[in-house]
């Protein structure tokens, strides 16, 4: 007796499926999977856990996992968005969550929002609420330039960078 879709038993020639097991939530096994580690997570999910109790956990924010395998470790485990991006996405499935940085701004890998893009050199972020990188111009550091913008905009939308 084969165990279906997203079930397992350990039971060898078991005769029905009453010994079929269901894997653990967000996973998922091929039909007449005899093992519980034949179940896999399920796209923007990884296996997390201690000895033999494991659970799948979404990807954390600035992460993704595209495959569904806990036997392909390229795909068993959550990648950061690449840098100069940023997903504020729990459990994303794919690459495209992870959104590009303002132009002259970037953010380290792994970036989990807009707000860890930070300005390139020279720029300094305006007071807008797209938080576009503006060059400062010539004369001003970015303390000076930020705060002679604050006259116009709400200093607590200003960003220091």
């Amino acid at each position: 007796m084969n165990c279906v879709s997203d079930t397992y038993s350990e039971v060898l020639g078991a005769a029905s499926a009453e010994t079929c097991l269901v894997c653990h939530s967000n996973s998922y096994a091929l039909p007449g999977s005899p093992t519980q580690a034949n179940c896999s997570c399920n796209a923007g999910f990884y296996e997390s856990g201690v000895l033999n109790i494991s659970t799948c956990t979404p990807c954390p924010a600035g992460t993704f996992k595209p495959g569904a395998s806990n036997a392909d470790v390229t795909s068993s485990v959550c990648t950061n968005c690449a840098i100069g991006t940023h997903s504020a996405t729990l459990g994303a499935m794919s690459r495209e969550t992870c959104q590009a940085c303002h132009l002259h701004s970037s953010a380290p890998p792994g970036s989990s929002g807009k707000n860890n893009c930070t300005c390139d050199p020279g720029f300094a972020y305006d007071a807008n609420p797209q938080r576009e990188a503006v060059v400062v111009p010539s004369g001003f550091n970015n303390y000076f330039y930020i705060s002679a913008m604050a006259q116009n905009w709400n200093k607590n939308e200003i960003f220091f960078h």
